[in-house]
């Protein structure tokens, strides 16, 4: 959509154009710049809202207030600092971290939770540090609470998938929810 937005607003001045999306249609700044132009143009625009991970989250026991900046881990992650430096950032304020795992699924290629684990590992996190990692959440859902010892020994394969670190201090509704997920 991004290398085609202009040939997508004329067609539409032509015809009616849906688009369908994975997620909410307003998370992603491609979708709202696809919008500014279409207003620019004089092109009507509906919305239809729907899910998105950053709402799906809730399944996971852990309050939406309680989540602080949202970071994405890409495929080449190697010298990436960002994840780590907005954990820490989030960690001071007491706020959950969701991670977002890359995906290009027209292609069938993500990053996995397991990546992600490995990753948190070079970058300084414990194995007894507990993460939940949540896979194809919002249907058929996986949710596994534990360490990231015990989580790496977990293959999972419903995709997508993402990974949160909780607060230092969860709230007790949250700690009493997120215990049956517990591996």
């Amino acid at each position: 959509m991004e290398n085609n937005s202009l040939k997508i607003i004329e067609e539409s001045k032509k015809n009616n154009i849906g688009i369908l999306i994975i997620g909410d249609c307003l998370s992603a700044t491609t979708h709202i710049s696809l919008i500014i132009e279409a207003r620019k143009n004089n092109v009507e625009v509906k919305l239809i809202h729907s899910s998105s991970i950053l709402n799906v989250v809730a399944e996971t026991g852990l309050s939406l207030y309680n989540f602080g900046k949202v970071s994405s881990l890409p495929f080449n992650h190697d010298n990436v600092t960002s994840v780590i430096e907005n954990i820490k950032l989030n960690r001071k304020s007491n706020l959950h971290s969701l991670i977002l795992l890359d995906l290009d699924p027209v292609n069938e290629i993500f990053v996995s939770i397991n990546d992600a684990l490995f990753y948190l590992e070079k970058n300084g996190f414990k194995e007894k540090e507990k993460v939940i990692a949540c896979s194809q959440l919002g249907f058929n859902s996986t949710i596994k609470y534990g360490s990231i010892n015990v989580l790496k020994k977990i293959r999972f394969e419903k995709f997508p998938q993402c990974l949160i670190i909780p607060a230092k201090k969860l709230h007790f509704v949250e700690e009493e929810y997120i215990n049956f997920f517990e591996v």
